[in-house]
């Protein structure tokens, strides 16, 4: 996957080549293989390359075209490398690189070739004619990153914002502004980063710097279209248009020079990853690890209402279906809420939304590492994509009075991972319906603090009010009440836009465990489809989750296919936060010695839960205690030590 930077300098002076080595040492995590510079004049570029697939070790770059005048950096993965071959009449090739097949890309299409490129990848391009440096992102922004910044004498850029703080000359300074965002859960502002002075370039977006007038032009290139449509006369060419594009993603994901591996749940999405690459692999005479969260042995709480809490059965009854799949369970035994978080917080250079996923996900990963698998498989976008269950698309129908299709979905939902029909009527329909002013009163009405986002949110209300905390969320169109739109293509739209710390976090990931995470169920092709064909294929009198069950009915057991519970995410979280209690106490007496800390976090609240710490009969996993400590405290102590790192307080 790599790394990729680069220096232009606006003050007539050469670019120093020490500079850029400055920054690939600080991007060295990122990409320890093997790492190039190229200087002309005023720019420099680096790559600092990670090596995931066989094409990787033809790697030479950053690529140059004298005759155009252009000089570029790619770091990433081509996921339609046939296609493009094919499009640009080469001969077929397993010896050129990914840089080398952008590069014809863009020599051929100019930035016209950018959304023709499916994967994961950011690109820097240089014209020397045109005195230009334009930099992209791949549409979906999932697994990749790219920051910039402008200053007085020079404009850079960098995968992570490490290799930008290396420069000479480079303030480090702390956006408290976004820190504010963050605690309030406003992710929806795609550009700001937690250093001022520093941006993040928004996924399928194209930013160009000119030169001569230092001007910044950034504008998108592409969208995902919800306007699409597919419509086939027969229901079972819907599963097979579908199961046909399935495979060639999932095989596509799986070029490597490495082992691979996958994170799977006994849910639909992972599972359907993951047989359908076992599946791939058998024809290679290979076989495939999957790697599932299970709790620690001493955990004995309660099961939530509509879930259950192992998923060791489904896992197993998978297995048995897919001879060459080898399930491995793993618990975080001995962990606890802070471990590893010094190691997280020098590679991510942010703190982590859900503390409680970091541990248990970091274990697998490190597990599969140490098995050699680098490439993991997930299937994370897949509630939107593959297996959504339908339950958008009843307020569009109650507004067109659709009352047969409206009523067979109800059916379909009642009961469904604990759901009800008050539930389904006052969320799923009354919800998205309702003027937003109304709603946004009803809620307010029913809510304990000031506004809906502070209940578990603990930011100082003074510096909420000094940062502007709601009227940033305002302009970022960020809304804390949830009410999505009318249309259920336009939700899921809304869901599949990559949040802004989402390539942040795959890029600390890779440079912490050498793994990269991939996921079919977010690929470009999968998106477009499933967002194209008829809300029926999904949710009607049938079933619900319709074009899942249908396409691997013959892959899936039965019980995975029609389980109407949803698997507890990590329900042992708790006994980590009971064991870390000590430490949290300890990491709250340091914070309140932090000037920062203190400004923006709520102390007072914090205190006033370690104080109230629930005791071993109280139910841990109930709304109340989930809201408070689970996502409360969690991400407060999660932002004071992110605070505390950043201004290298070694308390």
């Amino acid at each position: 996957m790599s790394a990729i930077a680069g220096l232009l300098r606006l003050d007539g002076v050469n670019v120093d080549a020490a500079d850029l080595e400055r920054m690939v040492m600080a991007l060295l995590p990122h990409g320890p293989d093997k790492q190039q510079i190229w200087t002309h004049q005023e720019l420099g570029l680096a790559h600092c390359l990670m090596r995931f697939t066989p094409e990787d070790y033809f790697e030479k770059q950053p690529v140059t075209d004298k005759g155009n005048g252009t000089a570029m950096v790619f770091a990433g993965r081509i996921d339609n490398r046939s296609e493009l071959v094919e499009r640009l009449e080469l001969p077929k090739s397993d010896v050129i690189s990914d840089s080398q097949l952008a590069q014809l890309a863009y020599l051929k299409w100019n930035t016209k070739a950018f959304p023709l490129v499916i994967g994961d990848w950011v690109w820097a391009i240089w014209s020397q004619n045109k005195k230009q440096l334009q930099l992209v992102r791949d549409p979906q922004g999932y697994s990749r990153s790219l920051h910039y910044s402008l200053q007085a004498n020079f404009f850079a850029f960098s995968t992570a914002p490490k290799g930008l703080m290396a420069l000479p000359g480079m303030p480090r300074k702390m956006n408290r502004a976004a820190l504010a965002d963050f605690l309030i859960l406003n992710h929806d502002d795609m550009t700001s980063t937690l250093y001022e002075g520093v941006k993040r370039l928004a996924p399928g977006h194209l930013l160009t710097f000119d030169t001569v007038s230092c001007a910044i032009e950034v504008k998108r290139y592409w969208q995902i279209n919800t306007e699409q449509r597919i419509s086939y006369k027969k229901e079972q060419d819907y599963v097979d248009h579908f199961k046909q594009l399935f495979e060639q993603v999932v095989d596509s994901q799986l070029r490597t020079c490495h082992a691979v591996g996958a994170f799977m749940s006994g849910g639909i999405d992972s599972s359907a990853v993951a047989t359908s690459a076992a599946k791939l692999l058998a024809r290679q005479g290979k076989n495939l690890s999957s790697y599932t969260s299970i709790p620690q042995r001493d955990f004995d709480g309660p099961t939530p209402w509509g879930r259950y809490n192992d998923e060791t059965p489904l896992v197993n009854a998978i297995a048995k279906m897919t001879p060459n799949l080898t399930p491995h369970f793993v618990a975080s035994e001995g962990l606890d809420q802070l471990s590893g978080i010094d190691n997280y917080l020098e590679q991510a250079e942010a703190p982590i939304r859900n503390p409680d996923n970091r541990v248990w996900m970091e274990t697998i990963m490190r597990t599969a590492a140490a098995n050699n698998e680098r490439v993991l498989l997930t299937g994370q976008q897949g509630n939107y994509t593959i297996s959504y269950e339908g339950n958008w698309s009843l307020a569009p129908w109650f507004k067109s009075f659709n009352w047969s299709k409206l009523l067979h979905g109800i059916k379909q939902l009642n009961g469904y991972r604990g759901r009800d029909l008050s539930f389904i009527v006052k969320n799923q329909i009354a919800k998205p319906l309702l003027p937003q002013w109304l709603y946004r009163m009803l809620v307010e009405c029913f809510t304990e603090h000031h506004s809906i986002w502070s209940a578990n949110c603990l930011i100082n209300p003074e510096f909420a009010n000094q940062i502007k905390v709601a009227l940033r969320a305002n302009e970022a169109g960020f809304s804390p009440y949830w009410q999505f739109p009318v249309c259920s293509r336009e939700v899921r739209k809304l869901s599949l836009v990559a949040l802004n710390f989402s390539g942040d976090l795959h890029e600390s990931w890779r440079a912490s465990f050498g793994t990269e995470l991939r996921d079919p169920t977010a690929d470009r092709r999968i998106i477009e489809y499933c967002l194209a064909i008829p809300d029926e294929q999904y949710l009607n009198r049938k079933g619900l989750r319709w074009l899942a069950t249908r396409a691997f009915a013959e892959q899936l057991p039965k019980a995975v296919l029609h389980n109407n519970l949803r698997g507890t995410q990590d329900p042992g979280w708790y006994l980590r936060m009971q064991q870390s209690k000590r430490e949290l106490e300890l990491e709250y007496e340091r914070l309140v010695q932090n000037t920062t800390a203190q400004q923006v976090l709520d102390l007072p609240r914090m205190r006033q839960l370690l104080n109230d710490w629930p005791d071993n009969s109280a139910n841990w996993n109930s709304k109340q205690i989930i809201g408070r400590y689970r996502l409360g405290l969690s991400r407060a102590i999660m932002v004071g030590r992110y605070i505390r790192w950043f201004e290298g307080d070694k308390r």
